[in-house]
């Protein structure tokens, strides 16, 4: 049955979302907090894939179904809704210009089918918030000398992301290259800067290494003054212990609130293979505290300013530089106090290595741990997440030292 104005209207928020379906793969989803959007379900070669139409009331069912309607153009000639939008939005830019930000849009355009969703995104929004505010509107033929380009690229450097700036200088590279393919500009200013730029520093993932330091850390997490969101970016951090890339990306749409677990496909996956994360009790409800703030975003750690791009690179390890912890603790140094904790305990090697994602070489031992084993990660992450609740809870008795252990866990 088809929904109507009044239905839409109507529709209240519940413990849990839920969907209110009007057809051919068009629904509402109704948030928790209030939060009205529109998605259409499809499949394109078999492979079930989501579309964000827009949200409640400003689009409203009629025009939900009118987009719903121009979206199944594009299915059925195998073309994703979402590819065609940001092909179409960057053709309006990239016109015949030497502008820089046209010439990289044009470049974007001829890489986008070969990236996934979440690298094309990445890439871009590197682009937007570091370089574009320095040379956005500079003729790209007027960017010769190599010193001035190197200078933007050591801005990252000076906040300590080295591999941002390496990055950047991979993408600036690459546009300069387009540009002299398009007979442009006749030399690539970008190629010989690699060797200027400092090389990742080890101490990039630094972390707490004493167990009666952590208290302290979680203390001055939970208590942090600066952006609510940033905080819970933190927190869950610490209880999923997943690549901070990882957790920028997050969409809501990964969430099994039913399973209380995370499905993370393998386009948001350093080692490309998809990861299923339970979902401690303590996260679920950081995650009900985080869905106040950014429901109405795809993302779970949207941007502030700008709720379709999630959140910048280096929000959190910013946040831990002002909370007193430069060269202490990085957003990655959760990954390394988590896996050697977890070890100490007791757990297997498997289960740590599977829940932290980490590819396998040996062909023998890959195969075996394709096994997800669910009861047991779901018994660890709740261990794990009780664990750093009792450091919290009582900083006065922490157990200093490592764990006494006589047997394998789990």
């Amino acid at each position: 049955m088809s929904l109507s104005d009044f239905a839409v209207k109507k529709a209240k928020p519940k413990d849990k979302g839920y969907k209110l379906f009007d057809g051919e793969g068009l629904y509402l989803w109704v948030t928790p907090a209030g939060g009205k959007h529109w998605r259409l379900k499809y499949r394109i070669k078999g492979k079930e894939s989501l579309f964000s139409i827009g949200s409640y009331p400003d689009d409203t069912l009629a025009q939900a179904r009118v987009k719903k309607a121009e979206a199944k153009k594009l299915i059925k000639q195998g073309i994703h809704p979402l590819d065609d939008k940001k092909k179409q939005e960057l053709r309006d830019i990239a016109q015949d210009d030497n502008r820089f930000i046209l010439v990289a849009g044009r470049w974007f355009i001829s890489k986008l089918s070969k990236w996934k969703e979440h690298h094309a995104e990445d890439i871009w929004f590197s682009l937007e918030n570091h370089i574009f505010p320095y040379i956005e509107n500079t003729p790209i033929t007027a960017l010769d000398e190599p010193l001035e380009i190197l200078e933007i690229l050591k801005k990252p450097e000076e906040l300590g992301s080295y591999e941002l700036s390496k990055k950047l200088h991979q993408r600036l590279s690459a546009i300069f290259a387009f540009a002299v393919l398009e007979g442009r500009i006749k030399h690539n200013p970008v190629v010989d800067l690699k060797g200027l730029l400092k090389t990742h520093k080890k101490e990039n993932y630094a972390h707490i290494k004493e167990v009666d330091e952590l208290p302290r850390l979680i203390s001055d997490i939970r208590n942090y003054s600066g952006s609510p969101i940033t905080r819970i970016a933190m927190e869950l951090s610490f209880y999923w212990f997943l690549r901070p890339g990882t957790i920028r990306m997050l969409e809501w749409k990964f969430i099994d609130e039913e399973r209380n677990i995370l499905n993370l496909p393998p386009e948001v996956m350093k080692m490309n293979q998809p990861l299923i994360v339970p979902i401690a009790k303590q996260a679920i409800n950081l995650i009900k505290e985080l869905h106040q703030f950014n429901g109405h975003s795809k993302y779970m750690f949207c941007q502030s300013h700008d709720p379709k791009k999630y959140m910048s690179e280096n929000t959190v390890n910013q946040a831990l530089k002002r909370m007193g912890y430069k060269g202490k603790q990085t957003a990655h140094g959760f990954r390394h106090i988590a896996s050697t904790h977890l070890n100490e305990m007791g757990y297997r090697f498997d289960l740590i290595e599977k829940q932290m994602a980490h590819g396998e070489k040996d062909e023998v031992r890959a195969a075996y741990n394709k096994a997800e084993w669910i009861p047991e990660r779901t018994e660890m992450m709740q261990t794990w997440a009780n664990y750093i609740d009792s450091l919290a809870d009582d900083q006065n008795n922490v157990v200093t030292g490592k764990f006494k252990t006589t047997k394998a866990r789990a």
